[in-house]
């Protein structure tokens, strides 16, 4: 009965052990570090039901790719800008004031008359039309053509990380839940198969040593019940994360 004893706490002990590393895992994706794992309670509503993953996806390094193929793309065009006619127009006054040198007799109005009678307005339209410049752009416009296709290639390459991330998880999902099925009518055949020992031991009919080995038998399939649960669990909550960038 010792070794019974030892051994379910050896498994519950695997168990727990199990339950932290994930935790850990599902915060070092999330990039949190200032959290205290031991305190973290996971929540589920339901351990048998799959996380039914929506076409959209919101993962933040999708967001970045997309951000940056935006600025690129208006940086192209702003670099396309520089080679078309810019037509401007302009206003402008002045005035002047003017005394003769080395002539101190000779008659000059004064400065506020001379201001006020030598204004001058302007008025008129400028069209600029780049043609020397035309090289310099046009590398300009290269460069930027070649990084807004880069930006664009970094979104789909990271669309497909997501997608092949998630198909991976919802296998394992699957894979997980078929596990459950059986590991669940395995305990029910360890839990009458241990009530029918137990009985027969009451009466007497068999030894100590019979009902301690369907009693590890039971407890091994608890433990894969649980076990498999707790993989279900994760995997449940590490698809949100991919997706959606929450738990």
């Amino acid at each position: 009965m010792q070794l019974s004893f030892a051994q379910e706490e050896k498994r519950i002990l695997e168990t727990e052990q199990l339950y932290t590393i994930q935790k850990m895992q599902l915060f070092q994706l999330m990039n949190a570090a200032d959290v205290s794992i031991s305190e973290v309670v996971l929540v589920s509503n339901s351990s048998d039901e799959t996380t039914t993953v929506s076409s959209e996806v919101s993962n933040p390094k999708i967001k970045s790719a997309e951000l940056n193929y935006k600025s690129s793309l208006k940086e192209l065009s702003s670099q396309r800008a520089n080679n078309l006619p810019v037509l401007s127009s302009f206003y402008s006054i002045s005035s002047f004031y003017y005394k003769p040198l080395n002539q101190s007799s000779a008659d000059v109005a004064s400065f506020s008359n001379q201001v006020g009678d030598n204004k001058n307005q302007q008025v008129g339209l400028q069209l600029s039309v780049p043609i020397f410049n035309g090289f310099r752009n046009n590398k300009r416009n290269v460069a930027a053509k070649i990084e807004t296709e880069k930006n664009k290639l970094i979104i789909t390459q990271e669309q497909q990380k997501i997608e092949n991330q998630i198909a991976l998880e919802k296998q394992n999902q699957q894979n997980y839940l078929q596990l459950q099925n059986k590991f669940e009518e395995t305990l029910t055949y360890a839990k009458a198969s241990f009530s029918t020992t137990q009985s027969k031991f009451l009466a007497g009919k068999i030894e100590s040593i019979s009902l301690s080995s369907v009693k590890n038998q039971l407890l091994s399939s608890e433990y894969d019940v649980l076990k498999n649960s707790l993989q279900m669990e994760y995997t449940n909550f590490k698809i949100n994360l991919i997706q959606n960038n929450r738990l």
